[in-house]
């Protein structure tokens, strides 16, 4: 049979049990990435990072497995729509469903993704439900990821071997009591190992660890280290002996999952990992941006060390009606000027551009102008360059520099301005005291969010959150309206001084301010803000 025959009768179902890596979602695998990207449905099963899940198709069906309180409890996370993209819909299925569920799926020819928040050996321990998928007759995969073990000791930079210690790593996933009571592996006790011992360790059962490696004939010096919530942005490291222990108090609020690393090539690792000197390490941060447009601020806030949560506190989507677009882009030549006020506006044009059959030569001698630095990147990114762009990220210096431009070519007076269905009008007004023959068009919309992610307000309420970011004035009043007084709890990072302004003027007093108007720029300023008030 031949390749092309094989693939056409194989286009059927298929289930993919997936390891979704130790939390940090820069350990996902680009196998993993590719198999959620083509499903319809996604069952996810313990602690996943909801930006992982954006990788899934707007369509696909999503269910979280259901473990009752104590799980909810160890996770840190809140039922329902904890982990979950806002927007989307979640429901809730029963471990003993779980495999019901992707049978049920892939006979309907479809893809499901069995997502494992904590590494795949608990699905796996399940042989009758491998079992399962194998007599239902399902086509499955099994897709490994980064284990946790691995995740902490390079978070950490533990060293689990040396050359003046003694050979030999143990990596412990079940362990069993012998007859004193000892933890013991292959019949032997396993504090009697000499080597490097490696587990992963519910929190509340570090102390009975530590006491019966000791009883078992561990050194109490023996040095140990523990890894909370490995590469998770919440993760904590704790060093010290072994004796240590056994009645620290810290271990009672230690979150589960936890790696212990004993022995004494462990005493190698460093007080501070990489990890820990990040810049923004241990600062929890608000991004108020749009869904479609917060991902590539919270990667560039994680790579520094950022804990982000995610609260779009507004909608952006297509205009009610294409018309007024539709025919602003078939009279481009009419015009000397199109003037963008905001990225999205670029997206959203340009995006109409393409859908109606046109490209880029369609603006021909057209001038273009972009409010601010943000904008014009925009532009760049579809191979368009500013004409012009202000000194200053306002309305008012826009106008002030197309007024100038107007005046030294009274003939170009005709100006296509491109914004959302709503904002400020001066920009309109000053434009048409100058003289110019102002043609406004909404080409997206742009609707508040009402309610905040029940997780979001928690954190808010309690003080865990360090930074809400402000990228625009509409944001500051949809921030306002959501939020109300509570949004004085975190300080506030101002992107422009429009937006400092219109925060000032609903009550607010913004912490920082960017000196570059840009995303780059609001995390410079939280940054010096940081350095200069360290401790």
């Amino acid at each position: 049979m031949s390749t092309l025959v094989h693939l056409t009768q194989t286009q059927h179902g298929k289930v993919y049990i997936v390891d979704a890596g130790p939390g940090d979602p820069g350990l996902v695998t680009l196998r993993a990435q590719r198999c959620l990207r083509q499903a319809h449905l996604v069952i996810v099963d313990g602690f996943v990072h909801p930006h992982i899940l954006c990788e899934l198709p707007p369509n696909a069906k999503i269910l979280r497995v259901s473990r009752g309180a104590e799980e909810q409890q160890n996770s840190g996370q809140s039922a329902g729509k904890a982990g979950i993209p806002f927007g989307a819909e979640a429901g809730t299925v029963a471990i003993s469903q779980v495999v019901g569920h992707l049978v049920a799926e892939a006979r309907q020819g479809h893809v499901a993704v069995y997502l494992c928040g904590q590494g795949m050996l608990g699905f796996l321990e399940r042989f009758d439900e491998l079992e399962t998928l194998r007599q239902a007759g399902v086509d499955y995969e099994i897709v490994p990821g980064v284990p946790a073990y691995f995740a902490a000791m390079a978070n950490a930079e533990i060293p689990i071997t040396s050359a003046s210690g003694p050979p030999g790593i143990i990596l412990v996933d079940q362990v069993l009591s012998d007859c004193a009571g000892n933890l013991s592996w292959a019949g032997k006790t396993l504090g009697a190992y000499p080597g490097t011992i490696v587990a992963l360790v519910p929190s509340e059962e570090i102390s009975r660890w530590a006491s019966e490696l000791l009883r078992g004939g561990r050194a109490p010096f023996s040095p140990a280290v523990l890894v909370s919530r490995p590469s998770r942005p919440d993760q904590e490291i704790l060093q010290g002996p072994l004796s240590s222990l056994v009645n620290l108090p810290a271990l009672k609020s230690l979150p589960s999952p936890v790696v212990f690393f004993g022995g004494d090539s462990v005493a190698c690792a460093p007080c501070q990992a990489w990890w820990a000197r990040r810049p923004l390490t241990g600062q929890r941060i608000l991004v108020t941006r749009p869904e479609d447009q917060a991902h590539d601020f919270a990667d560039l806030l994680m790579e520094l060390g950022a804990d982000v949560l995610t609260q779009p506190s507004i909608v952006i989507g297509d205009p009610p009606d294409w018309g007024p677009v539709d025919e602003a882009i078939d009279n481009l030549d009419r015009y000397h000027w199109v003037v963008f006020t905001s990225a999205n506006g670029v997206r959203f044009f340009l995006g109409r551009l393409w859908t109606q059959g046109k490209d880029l030569r369609k603006l021909g001698p057209v001038k273009i102008a972009a409010i601010g630095p943000g904008t014009a990147e925009a532009l760049r990114r579809h191979y368009l360059i500013a004409d012009l762009v202000p000194a200053e990220f306002r309305a008012e210096a826009l106008a002030e520099a197309l007024v100038d431009n107007l005046r030294r070519e009274p003939s170009r007076s005709r100006v296509l301005l491109v914004r959302a269905n709503r904002g400020r009008p001066v920009l309109a007004e000053m434009l048409t005291s100058a003289g110019a023959c102002v043609h406004q068009i909404a080409a997206y919309t742009s609707a508040d969010v009402n309610e905040p992610l029940p997780e979001v307000m928690t954190a808010l309420n309690s003080g865990a959150i360090n930074w809400i970011t402000v990228t625009s004035s509409s944001i500051a009043r949809s921030l306002a309206r959501m939020f109300g007084p509570q949004l004085s709890k975190a300080r506030l990072a101002s992107i422009s001084p429009v937006t400092s302004a219109e925060l000032r003027h609903l009550g607010f007093e913004p912490t920082v301010e960017a000196q570059v108007y840009t995303l780059g720029g609001l995390v410079e300023a939280i940054l010096r803000y940081l350095e200069k008030n360290s401790p």
